[in-house]
């Protein structure tokens, strides 16, 4: 469960998607940040009071391989 104090402490990672990850849907609910369709990697910019959320979004949470092996990459080129 994520707070609100949460959200404004923190960036976040989430995973999954609007129908299986409560905050990716109250993230779908406060705005048109999302494309509804888009599924990957989908980075928004100064959500909850100037934080960061990076969603690996997938209508089939099977598919999330592909996302989830590209944040890998990236966390390795920085890592």
């Amino acid at each position: 469960q994520i707070t609100a104090s949460d959200r404004a402490k923190y960036n976040m990672i989430l995973i999954g998607n609007k129908d299986n990850n409560e905050e990716i849907k109250r993230v779908y609910d406060i705005g048109t940040f999302i494309d509804k369709d888009a599924e990957g990697m989908v980075y928004l910019k100064d959500i909850y009071s100037k934080k960061d959320i990076l969603i690996l979004n997938a209508a089939n949470v099977s598919d999330l391989n592909e996302p989830i092996k590209q944040l890998s990459y990236l966390l390795d080129m920085i890592l």
